[in-house]
């Protein structure tokens, strides 16, 4: 199943992506995609990081022996999520 997302980035990352697009016959969704997934963003399977902070919440809740700040270990996935994100995403400037 697909979704449509609307996202507002900067003009010279928008050229390049749709230079990309035309330099490969693919259409910008295709190129966006494919750069999501170079930065570790899967449609289907689950970064590695979020994939760590799921078992330890769920080890958290069932021993509750190992004290664990589930916030603190969202905010510390997120931040990864969007070094990633913004690692790819600086790729397109150079």
């Amino acid at each position: 199943m697909s979704r449509r997302l609307s996202v507002t980035l900067p003009d010279g990352v928008v050229e390049q992506i749709e230079a990309l697009a035309e330099g490969s016959g693919k259409r910008k969704s295709e190129v966006v995609g494919e750069l999501l997934a170079s930065a570790g963003v899967k449609a289907r399977k689950e970064p590695r990081d979020i994939r760590d902070l799921r078992k330890r919440a769920a080890a958290f809740r069932a021993r509750q022996s190992e004290e664990v700040d589930v916030v603190a270990l969202l905010h510390e996935a997120r931040e990864e999520r969007d070094r990633q994100l913004d690692e790819a995403l600086g790729d397109c400037d150079e």
